[in-house]
């Protein structure tokens, strides 16, 4: 079971970050980048092995969804940002 401190962690743990993932059915980039960063030259215990088992299997079966940001909504929010930032400072 995961606690407080997973959530605001820097390091959240791979439990959390799979049980993320079901729980809203999709995997966010920042899910996915969180997790990449645990398994980053890590040797993963049988239980870790376990819990990337179900999320794999979770994504295979349609459950979990990874969701891609394009690189024209990114600059689309970018632009907005700006634009938003230049009217509140010029009031």
């Amino acid at each position: 079971m995961f606690n407080l401190t997973d959530i605001t962690s820097a390091h959240p743990s791979l439990e959390f970050l799979v049980r993320t993932a079901l729980t809203f059915g999709e995997l966010s980039p920042g899910v996915e980048a969180a997790i990449d960063r645990v398994l980053d030259g890590n040797v993963l215990t049988d239980r870790e092995v376990r819990l990337m088992a179900i999320l794999q299997d979770a994504i295979a079966n349609g459950d979990v969804k990874p969701v891609r940001v394009s690189h024209q909504a990114l600059q689309t929010s970018a632009i907005y940002l700006q634009e938003t930032e230049a009217s509140f400072f010029s009031e």
